[in-house]
């Protein structure tokens, strides 16, 4: 099978997804994306953030991620509908506040990661940082509208 390869790697990821968790929280600190936390919820990951975040001054402003990876094998052969691919990241930004909230920016979008890619470069938690710090910097735009194409000039 030609797409075996990349059958294995959506394989891979939802075998990863199933022991660590979905969602998963990321800070950026001087640019770059730290993983903070995965888990297998929108609430108990947040959860886990209030609790990190609660009365630390050091952390109002501070501009946190809620990613989550998902899979749809059907898109292995099948990319031309919009240019999807198998992989998609979907990436939520947040802001502290004063408060001590976590305030949404606004500010949502979906990374494909296509067929061609996978085959190439296979699916690394290593691009998922890659992306957030290229949101974070705005040298990309991502949004729930646009096709945004994870693209191996980044890695």
């Amino acid at each position: 099978m030609a797409n075996e390869k990349v059958t294995k790697i959506i394989k891979n990821i939802n075998d990863e997804i199933k022991s660590n968790g979905k969602y998963m929280w990321y800070m950026m600190k001087d640019g770059n994306a730290k993983l903070i936390y995965a888990g297998k919820s929108k609430t108990e990951t947040k959860k886990f953030i209030y609790e990190k975040i609660e009365k630390n001054k050091k952390y109002i402003g501070a501009i946190f991620y809620l990613i989550s990876v998902t899979t749809n094998k059907k898109a292995i052969d099948n990319e031309t509908f919009l240019e999807t691919g198998p992989v998609a990241v979907h990436l939520y930004k947040y802001e502290i506040n004063k408060k001590f909230k976590l305030k949404d920016m606004n500010k949502t979008g979906i990374v494909w990661f296509i067929t061609k890619f996978l085959k190439k470069f296979k699916f690394k938690e290593s691009y998922v940082r890659i992306l957030l710090e290229k949101d974070y910097n705005k040298e990309i735009n991502t949004s729930m509208t646009k096709r945004t194409i994870f693209n191996s000039e980044w890695i």
